[in-house]
């Protein structure tokens, strides 16, 4: 048996209370106004967090956001960049084109002029 099994049942006095000891609520409207503000400043708080939280939240969501813009537009002058680029290889592509026009169309008449010196002197 283990020991609180081993005591005697005469032993055990009953405790008497005397109902005067015991506190009485006297005004149970206090009591509920005090529940009351205890809720209302329980909630504030519980509101405050929140809006800290939130305003943490929005100050993230902005930050990545600026974060997203700078790179579109970081990509956005790449491909501006890659486009002027590519306009003028090709801007330099059509000027080689027509300076080699223009040689051939030069040296077309000097060629033929060659030829014929060059078969009338063979007669």
């Amino acid at each position: 048996m283990s020991p609180s099994q081993n005591i005697n049942a005469a032993t055990i006095a009953p405790v008497v209370v005397n109902p005067e000891w015991i506190p009485v609520d006297l005004d149970p409207e206090e009591d509920l106004e005090e529940i009351q503000c205890g809720v209302v400043a329980e909630q504030a708080q519980i509101e405050e967090a929140v809006q800290a939280r939130l305003a943490v939240a929005c100050e993230r969501i902005e930050k990545k956001q600026k974060v997203k813009e700078e790179e579109a537009r970081k990509v956005e002058e790449g491909q501006k960049v890659e486009e002027a680029q590519m306009v003028e290889e090709a801007w330099k592509a059509e000027e080689t084109l027509k300076a080699e026009e223009d040689k051939v169309v030069r040296e077309k008449p000097q060629k033929r002029q060659l030829e014929v010196c060059l078969s009338t002197s063979l007669i």
